[in-house]
């Protein structure tokens, strides 16, 4: 599992738009184009200035374990009808004395995770047929 607390600290900064820009290709500009929207969204609704990338994450994650400091730990998702319905809920403690059923990223290298899914995205460049 990534949580929020981790996937908060992928930001599409600056930066990395301009790295994307950069390509200078169609489908590059729609990649940007793409994230220009999200980080519009994002900073109308959640008042951030560069917008994380959540689910990128995760499949970093599957990519390259090692970008995550993790904790295996037991994880319950609140259900019945109350605020936190659909919440997860990460004994990170212990205190619970639940078996283990999940890991759990606690951090993220950040420099690392956008090496990654720069030279993903680059590779889906040189493959997309917008650019033909």
């Amino acid at each position: 599992m990534v949580p929020l607390e981790v996937t908060h600290t992928a930001l599409v900064t600056a930066d990395i738009i301009s790295a994307l820009d950069a390509m200078n290709t169609p489908f590059a500009k729609s990649v940007v184009a793409l994230l220009g929207f999200f980080r519009d969204s994002y900073r109308t609704v959640f008042d951030f200035v560069d917008p994380p990338l959540h689910d990128p994450c995760a499949v970093a994650y599957v990519i390259n374990p090692s970008l995550f400091k993790t904790k295996e730990m037991h994880v319950d998702i609140v259900t019945g009808d109350s605020m936190c319905a659909g919440r997860t809920a990460c004994d990170v403690h212990g205190v619970l004395r639940k078996p283990v059923n999940a890991t759990v990223a606690l951090a993220i290298d950040v420099p690392q995770f956008w090496k990654l899914m720069l030279a993903a995205v680059s590779e889906a460049n040189t493959v997309s047929p917008m650019n033909r």
